[in-house]
């Protein structure tokens, strides 16, 4: 859907903000295929589209999973990844694609670390995972 509305557009973008991920965590565990289909391929797609249409920058939202078990209050963007499931490894290899896009293909990319940003009463990982 989003490929065929980019490539749809008569009008070039100068910015994609790619949003869209599977963010049950759960879910990532009980079905990494379809975490990994979702997360990495799905960001995959958008980003090659970018390039193909010359999008001037792709904005990417990244999540604090990547950055595993840390305490909340003791997560910045200066601390080395070290996911312990698979979403957030999902969201660090999309990561890695967001850096090589930009190193190989030219346009402009940016992960956004999305820090804290679960809401109030939210839990980032679950107590356990079914």
């Amino acid at each position: 859907m989003v490929l065929k509305i980019l490539h749809a557009s008569e009008s070039k973008s100068a910015r994609v903000l790619h949003e869209a991920a599977l963010v049950d965590v759960t879910m990532s565990v009980n079905n990494p295929l379809l975490c990994n289909d979702v997360n990495v391929v799905g960001s995959l797609n958008p980003f090659r589209a970018s390039v193909d249409l010359s999008v001037k920058h792709f904005f990417f939202a990244s999540s604090a999973a990547v950055y595993g078990d840390s305490k909340p209050a003791k997560r910045n963007e200066d601390m080395l990844p070290k996911p312990i499931l698979p979403y957030g490894v999902s969201k660090l290899t999309a990561e890695n694609y967001v850096q090589v896009f930009n190193d190989v293909y030219g346009p402009e990319t940016s992960p956004c670390d999305t820090l804290m940003c679960t809401g109030a009463g939210k839990v980032l990982y679950p107590a356990t995972v079914q």
